[in-house]
Parts: C-alpha cells; sequence; structure tokens
C-alpha cells in the first residue's frame, strides 16, 4: 500500500491531493492503533520529501548471495531501497543476516516478511511524534 503509492507520487512527480486522501482512507481502513496510522502518513510525507531515488546506489548481490536469493526476491530488495523504505545499512544487514542464518533458498515471500519487519521499525521510530 505505501509502496503503491509511493511509485504513483514519485511517477507524477508532485503530490495529488485526491491519491493522498485515498491513501489516508486506506490507513484509515486498516486494523492498527491510531498512532501507527499516523507514523505511516509521517513517514511517507517526509520521505516524500527528503528521499532521492535517483541518488540510490542499488546493491547487487554477490555471487554466494546469488545461490540463495532468487532474482525476484532480491528484486523486492532493491525496490525497498529504491523507495527510501530502507537505508543502504539495513539493505546490508539483511543480507548479511540471511548469509548467516540461512542457506536455504528466499523465495519473495520470506523477502517480503523481512522488508516490511524492518520497515515498521521505521515507522515505529516517527509514530509516537507529535504534530503542532
Amino acid at each position: 500500500m505505501v509502496a503503491h503509492y509511493l511509485l504513483g507520487a514519485r511517477r507524477e512527480a508532485t503530490q495529488n491531493s485526491q491519491a493522498w486522501l485515498d491513501f489516508q482512507n486506506e490507513i484509515s481502513n486498516l486494523a492498527l492503533p491510531a498512532s501507527l496510522k499516523r507514523g505511516i502518513s509521517l513517514w511517507t510525507l517526509e520521505n516524500l520529501e527528503r528521499h532521492r531515488p535517483e541518488l540510490v546506489r542499488h546493491r547487487i548481490l554477490h555471487d554466494v548471495e546469488q545461490r540463495f536469493i532468487s532474482s525476484e526476491a532480491h528484486g523486492r530488495l532493491l525496490e525497498a531501497q529504491h523507495l527510501g523504505m530502507l537505508s543502504p545499512a539495513q539493505v546490508e544487514a539483511i543480507l548479511e543476516d540471511l548469509a548467516n542464518r540461512e542457506m536455504a533458498p528466499i523465495d519473495p515471500e520470506h523477502m517480503q516478511n523481512l522488508l516490511v519487519k524492518t520497515w515498521s521499525r521505521n515507522v515505529s521510530g516517527i509514530r509516537n511524534i507529535k504534530v503542532n
């Protein structure tokens, strides 16, 4: 949902107020605490203001990593990095953790779960901020 909104907003190069309202409605329909919903909104606005996708240097997998991380799973990781949902340090930490723990193939769903978990920690740091 957030990635979809960010892709659309970046494609248009300006924020569309109707798209933002639709995004807010989607968030309001989620069964999440109000503070987390607010955190998602604030994180998204901050990302649109500060993140510059054109400056992102994508992480290419090393030969060993290519053996157990599928190209689709790697694509999801790159998309999250490109959208600013993960920092380069977080990308490295995910890849290092996968290399140290699992040599079994990493499918896209497993990668998606790792990305959501990491991004959720990013949002949780923002969710308690109160706007004046």
